[in-house]
């Protein structure tokens, strides 16, 4: 994926920062962002995109990489869930946003893990922006078989 397309995927990632996962679960969210940025897949649940046998729109990259060798929209599956890596996150926001802002500003941190929210303080989902990994987690790269 070249530079102009990673930051298409990155800015529609964005707008849905805040979203709940009752609204929009990470994997639409990861599909949605990739389809507004002109790369449509059908869709997969977290189980079947980290499938990398079956996956055949993404390179399985491998597992458990360092942030080093990740890439800008690099999709990274864990646990049941799943989004996109964006080593800026909420840094580069710079217009408000429906819901961004405040949420950029509820973390108090990078980001850099785009992906739907949990609904309320009591869900054990991956909130947006967590990047605390829960075992090991998988990375898929757009269209490098």
């Amino acid at each position: 994926m070249n530079k102009a397309t990673q930051n298409k995927l990155l800015i529609t990632a964005r707008t849905s920062i805040g979203v709940k996962h009752s609204a929009l679960d990470c994997s639409h969210f990861v599909q949605r962002a990739y389809q507004q940025a002109g790369m449509s897949y059908p869709y997969m649940s977290s189980a079947a995109f980290g499938n990398e046998k079956n996956n055949k729109y993404f390179a399985f990259v491998g597992k458990n990489l360092s942030s080093k060798d990740l890439q800008d929209g690099d999709v990274i599956v864990f646990g049941g869930h799943m989004g996109i890596w964006d080593p800026q996150g909420c840094n580069q926001i710079t217009i408000p946003l429906l819901g961004a802002t405040a949420e950029c500003a509820r973390l108090k941190n990078n980001a850099p893990f785009l992906s739907s929210r949990g609904d309320d303080t009591r869900d054990v989902g991956v909130e947006y922006g967590r990047t605390q990994w829960w075992g090991d987690y998988k990375v898929f790269r757009w269209g490098e078989k």
